[in-house]
């Protein structure tokens, strides 16, 4: 909370610290919802390594984990943020992946380019199409809330264009933030309306609200099963 707060005073690192640590907790929650039910394969990821000690050689790398029945999960979760880990993968047995901050260009028929990059998406085809995405924002101070979610919203709007520009369906399209303040959630809720967006997720609520954490979680679930590719209960909670 302290970082989160601060973030934007202390600068640039700080800001990528907040969300590493907002993205973070939302993987952690998806591993330990999956991983009971055999949903979740594998997890590649970066070591960033535990503040002032940096001698790990092991520090920068991409590094995979492969999971079985037998993986303590909530143990691997916990030593994995102790460790400052950047999460860049989860695989999945149905053939789909979550990919985390990826920049993908697409291209019409005219040939003409379009960059995206949204923080998380699960694609089947190394990104060439998606079936879920979604932007965090892990920033907890109210007075940028608006800040966040213009920034968020022209993330999507891209993400939007770009996939009728270039013939692909849209896919759904989730709005995470650590808080949302009422006129963010309105106006959120007037993209879910508009059929802009799939739903919209408070993450500070997600932690200290089992239920709520419950109906994200399976949300998540739904949209990750390609036997199930009908959105949810669109909600704004």
């Amino acid at each position: 909370m302290v970082l989160a707060n601060l973030g934007d005073s202390l600068g640039g690192t700080s800001r990528n610290e907040v969300g590493r640590v907002a993205s973070t907790e939302v993987i952690g929650y998806i591993l330990k919802h999956l991983h009971p039910k055999n949903r979740v394969t594998r997890i590649v990821y970066r070591l960033k390594g535990i503040i002032g000690e940096d001698d790990d050689s092991d520090i920068g790398k991409e590094l995979t984990i492969d999971l079985t029945e037998d993986t303590d999960i909530d143990v691997l979760v916990a030593d994995l943020e102790e460790n400052r880990v950047k999460y860049r993968e989860l695989h999945f047995p149905n053939g789909f992946s979550l990919l985390l901050d990826r920049q993908i260009k697409w291209y019409s028929d005219d040939d003409k380019e379009y960059k995206i990059g949204p923080d998380f998406h699960s694609t089947s085809d190394n990104s060439n199409t998606m079936l879920w995405l979604a932007e965090l924002k892990g920033g907890a101070d109210p007075a940028g809330s608006d800040e966040h979610w213009k920034t968020a919203t022209q993330a999507l709007a891209r993400v939007i264009d770009a996939s009728e520009k270039t013939g692909r369906k849209a896919p759904f399209i989730s709005f995470i933030a650590a808080i949302l303040v009422e006129r963010v959630a309105i106006e959120a809720q007037q993209w879910i309306d508009d059929g802009k967006l799939t739903s919209v997720y408070n993450l500070t609520q997600i932690a200290d609200d089992e239920n709520k954490r419950n109906q994200f979680l399976a949300d998540v679930e739904n949209l990750l099963d390609t036997n199930n590719c009908e959105a949810p209960n669109q909600t704004c909670t």
